[in-house]
């Protein structure tokens, strides 16, 4: 304790988390929903989402897809896209049939669709679906900055000078068996430090 009778190293890292599905329950939804969503075994899912505005850098996402040659690449959107840059991106989405634009999505519905994605993309600013993915199996593309390093670890990328976004969904595509493996590694992390059972204990210890 010290002077004030505080006791010391008092503040921890303490995420939102989130729901870390069993392995029967997440295959019951992943292909579900994927069969929902007219996906096939062979189709990459990357999935970008919330309330997109230029911070998010959801334009930048979408010209480095359009990019891609890989017909079994999809892009789906879920959330909002703000006023700033709905018509440009909306430009962009009609002219790629692989790219969904879903709108606003329910929790459940979220959560569905990030259990049927192979990888969460978010270059831009931060959000709490990012958690979310991972409790979902989902590789990740993030921003490189502090507050994400803990969550990627053999399980994505982070986007820097020596890994751009357009560079991250092209290895994405590459090795789909690796791209499986990235997400069981998510799968990990999430058990690890956002399983809210896991959580809850830290409070009650």
């Amino acid at each position: 304790r010290d002077f004030y009778g505080v006791p010391e190293n008092i503040l921890e890292f303490y995420p939102l988390g989130g729901n870390v599905y069993d392995d029967d329950y997440y295959e019951l939804v992943r292909n579900e929903t994927r069969e929902s969503l007219n996906l096939s075994e062979n189709h990459v899912l990357f999935v970008q989402s919330g309330k997109m505005d230029k911070s998010k850098k959801i334009l930048e996402t979408l010209l480095a897809f359009t990019k891609l040659e890989d017909e079994n690449a999809r892009l789906f959107l879920a959330g909002s896209l703000l006023d700033e840059i709905s018509d440009q991106a909306n430009s962009i989405i009609k002219k790629d049939n692989r790219i969904r634009f879903l709108g606003w999505q329910s929790p459940d519905d979220l959560r569905a669709l990030l259990c049927a994605a192979d990888v969460y993309v978010q270059p831009g600013t931060q959000s709490a679906t990012m958690q979310m993915s991972l409790c979902a199996r989902c590789a990740v593309i993030l921003d490189d900055v502090p507050s994400h390093m803990p969550y990627v670890e053999s399980n994505g990328w982070l986007i820097s000078k020596s890994v751009s976004l357009q560079e991250a969904l092209e290895r994405a595509m590459l090795d789909r068996e690796k791209l499986n493996s990235m997400g069981s590694q998510s799968h990990a992390i999430a058990l690890k430090f956002l399983d809210y059972r896991v959580l809850a204990a830290r409070i009650c210890r």
